[in-house]
């Protein structure tokens, strides 16, 4: 064995145990050469003022409720980015990640989207979208869920308004006056750290789903059967 087969064995290890790391590299780091494509990159996008938000793609939103400026930033791979869109149009902000035939699918965490806003009213959720979001103030609130999760750790309104089909997971705290739920499939609906005094819950034909509410109510309205009747607890991570 000669010196330059050597030589040539211990390149191709090398490269071998890089690609084998994945030949990805984060922003601010080094470019590791053409096979990298999947540079983590930060995008800016102007928006206008909006109160509805609609998701739709495996993303993660993280909402801030400000007084400042509506703003949006968005990090994830540069070639994910590229079929990123982003719309605002009458008061509505869309986010959604299109996927074609052949396309990667993005795994959860890929993509995250930081949104500031003065307040949020309504939040629809599809396609494996997840929302998170530390405290929301407001007056009426309204959340639909296909296939998603939202976790709000602490959420302050007169009417939270949700549903949640197919495979939805939310997980809230808070206070609110009135709470009107409609759930079906396999979803999961967790409020125990929830405080109101009136509840609604309706459930699916062939529903599966979970449900967890605080058991201190002047009026409910559903079926006590399906539901799971905890003391009120505090939970802030969601």
């Amino acid at each position: 064995m000669n010196k330059h087969f050597l030589t040539i064995a211990t390149l191709g290890i090398g490269l071998a145990a890089l690609v084998s790391a994945g030949g990805e590299c984060r922003a601010g780091s080094p470019k590791w050469g053409w096979w990298n494509k999947r540079q983590l990159i930060k995008k800016t996008f102007p928006i206008k003022d909006f109160r509805h938000l609609e998701v739709s793609g495996r993303c993660t939103v993280i909402f801030e409720q400000t007084d400042g400026p509506p703003s949006l930033t968005v990090e994830g791979p540069k070639d994910l980015l590229k079929k990123f869109t982003v719309t605002t149009t009458d008061g509505t902000l869309c986010l959604w990640h299109t996927v074609r035939k052949g396309d990667r699918f993005p795994s959860p965490g890929d993509i995250t989207c930081r949104v500031r806003a003065k307040s949020l009213d309504r939040v629809d959720l599809s396609c494996g979208a997840e929302f998170e979001a530390a405290e929301i103030n407001g007056d009426d609130f309204s959340l639909k869920i296909s296939t998603g999760k939202a976790s709000i750790a602490w959420l302050k309104c007169n009417l939270l308004r949700v549903d949640i089909q197919l495979d939805g997971h939310v997980k809230v705290a808070g206070v609110v006056k009135k709470q009107v739920v409609a759930i079906d499939g396999r979803s999961v609906y967790d409020a125990g750290g929830l405080e109101s005094t009136e509840c609604s819950v309706e459930f699916g034909k062939h529903s599966s789903a979970s449900v967890c509410i605080t058991k201190y109510y002047s009026r409910f309205s559903g079926n006590p059967e399906s539901v799971d009747f905890c003391p009120f607890r505090r939970f802030f991570n969601v």
